[in-house]
C-alpha cells in the first residue's frame, strides 16, 4: 500500500478507518442496534399519534397552562386563579404607564371571576387589592369622590372580618389600615394636605395599636405551647 500510493495517504487511510471504528464501537455500547428501539425513541416526535409511556408523570405544567391539552385538564378554579393574577398585573402595568382608564376597566375584570367565590381572608385580599387599585386611578386622575368610594368598600371588606364571627381580625385591621393609608395619599394628591396628615397619623396609631395585639397574642401562643412540651410535674 506505501509502495503503491505512498505514505501520506495510507496514514490518512489509517486515520480515517480508526475514526470509524470508534464510532461503531459507541453504536454498540450506547445505543441499543434495533430499528424499532432507535425510532420509537428518537422519531416519536414525527408521529401524528405517539403513544407515550404510561410512567411518565402528567405535569400540569408541561406544556404549558396555556395548552390546550393542558386546559383540558386544569381545574376551573386554577384557571381562574391564574386569570385574575393576570388581570391584576395588567392593570398595575397599564396605571404604571398613566393609562388609567385602561387600568381601571382591566381591574374591574377580576370581580366578575371573584362573584361566586367564598368569603375569606385570602380572596377578600383580592378584592381590596382590586377596589383600592381602582380607587388609586381615580385618585391620580383627581377625583377623590369616586377614588374614596372605593376606598370605603375596601375598607368595609376589613371591617367585616373584625366585626363578624368567623372573620379573620388580624387581616381585617391590616385592610382597614390599608385602605385609610390609600384615602389619605387621595387627599393629598387633591391638596387637602391637613386632611391627609391627620388621617395617616390616626393610620399610624392603630398600626402600633395592632402591632402591640399581635405581639400579645404571639406570646400568648408561646407560652401555650411551652405549657404543653413542658407540663408541671
Amino acid at each position: 500500500m506505501v509502495l503503491l500510493f505512498g505514505q501520506t495517504f495510507c496514514l490518512g487511510l489509517f486515520r480515517g478507518l480508526r475514526c470509524y471504528f470508534v464510532v461503531v464501537l459507541m453504536l454498540i455500547y450506547y445505543i441499543p442496534f434495533s430499528y424499532d428501539t432507535i425510532g420509537s425513541k428518537y422519531t416519536h416526535q414525527a408521529e401524528d399519534n405517539p403513544v407515550l409511556d404510561p410512567k411518565y408523570e402528567k405535569n400540569a405544567t408541561s406544556p404549558g397552562l396555556a395548552n390546550p391539552t393542558t386546559l383540558k385538564l386544569l381545574p376551573i378554579r386554577v384557571s381562574q386563579l391564574c386569570m385574575r393574577s393576570a388581570l391584576l398585573q395588567r392593570g398595575n402595568a397599564l396605571a404604571a404607564l398613566g393609562k388609567e382608564a385602561e387600568a381601571r376597566a382591566t381591574y374591574e375584570e377580576v370581580f366578575p371571576i371573584l362573584k361566586d367565590e367564598p368569603r375569606c381572608a385570602r380572596v377578600d385580599w383580592e378584592r381590596h387589592s382590586v377596589y383600592v387599585n381602582i380607587g388609586n386611578t381615580y385618585a391620580r386622575e383627581g377625583d377623590y369622590d369616586k377614588a374614596n368610594e372605593q376606598y370605603t368598600i375596601a375598607e368595609k371588606l376589613g371591617n367585616d372580618h373584625v366585626n363578624e364571627e368567623g372573620g379573620s381580625d388580624q387581616d381585617g385591621r391590616t385592610m382597614v389600615l390599608s385602605a385609610m393609608r390609600a384615602r389619605s395619599f387621595a387627599l393629598k394628591k387633591v391638596g387637602r394636605n391637613d386632611e391627609a396628615k391627620t388621617l395617616m397619623g390616626e393610620v399610624l396609631k392603630r398600626k402600633v395599636e395592632d402591632d402591640k395585639i399581635v405581639a400579645a397574642k404571639k406570646a400568648e401562643q408561646a407560652a401555650e405551647t411551652a405549657a404543653e412540651e413542658n407540663p408541671a410535674t
